[in-house]
C-alpha cells in the first residue's frame, strides 16, 4: 500500500521481440538502470515487457537503492523472443497509470519495428492512445524499420511525441533528456535582459 501521492511515476513499455536482438535489450537494461538511478525520493517506477504477450515485470515501486538492486537482478534474465504486440504493451502500461494515478506519470514506450500482433491499425493504435488520459507519453523509435505511422497514431491519441533513436545505445542519453529536461535559459544578446 502506498501512503502518499508519487511526485512522478515513469512507466517503461519496453519492445522485447524477437527483432530486438542482444544489443536492443543490452540498450533496454541500459536504459531501465538509467532510468532508476535517474529517480528522485517520492518518484515511482514500472515496467512492462512486450513481445507477443505483455508481462508487468516490476509493478509500481519506489525509488531507492532497492528498486536499483531489483532492476540489476532482473534485467539480466531479459530475452529477445516472440512478434510485437504493441497492445499488450500499451495495455499493461495502462493498468500500471490507473493503479498508481500521479500528477506527473510519464509513460516511454520502445518499439523496433512494427505491431504485427494485436491492435495494429493507425486508427486502433489512436484511439488505444486516448486511454492514457492524464499521462505525458514518447514513443521512442529504434532504428530505421520502425512503423512511423503507428508510432505517430499511438501518439496522437495520446497527446504524445515520437523520437526517433538511431542506435539501442543511445536510448539512456535520449531518454534521460526527454524524463529529465534541461531548465529553459532564455538567450540575452541585446544586453537588456528582464
Amino acid at each position: 500500500m502506498i501512503d502518499s501521492e508519487p511526485r512522478r511515476h515513469c512507466i517503461l513499455v519496453l519492445d522485447t521481440s524477437e527483432s530486438m536482438g542482444a544489443s536492443g535489450i543490452a540498450g533496454l537494461r541500459a536504459l531501465a538502470l538509467q532510468v532508476c538511478q535517474s529517480l528522485a525520493p517520492g518518484d515511482f517506477l514500472s515496467i512492462v515487457l512486450f513481445s507477443s504477450q505483455a508481462r508487468i515485470v516490476l509493478p509500481p515501486s519506489p525509488a531507492g537503492p532497492l528498486l536499483t538492486a531489483h532492476v540489476l537482478h532482473a534485467a539480466p534474465a531479459w530475452q529477445a523472443a516472440g512478434n510485437t504486440n504493441l497492445e499488450s504493451g500499451w495495455l499493461a502500461a495502462i493498468a500500471c497509470h490507473r493503479a498508481l494515478p500521479s500528477p506527473d506519470t510519464r509513460v516511454l514506450v520502445t518499439l523496433d519495428g512494427r505491431a504485427n500482433e494485436g491492435a495494429a491499425s493507425p486508427d486502433e493504435l489512436h484511439q488505444l492512445g486516448q486511454l492514457a488520459s492524464g499521462a505525458r507519453v514518447a514513443i521512442f523509435g529504434l532504428g530505421l524499420l520502425c512503423s512511423l505511422p503507428q508510432m505517430d497514431a499511438l501518439a496522437a491519441g495520446a497527446r504524445g511525441e515520437v523520437i526517433r533513436v538511431l542506435l539501442p545505445a543511445q536510448l539512456p542519453a535520449a531518454a534521460s533528456r526527454w524524463l529529465n529536461p534541461a531548465p529553459f535559459v532564455r538567450a540575452c544578446t541585446s544586453g537588456r535582459c528582464g
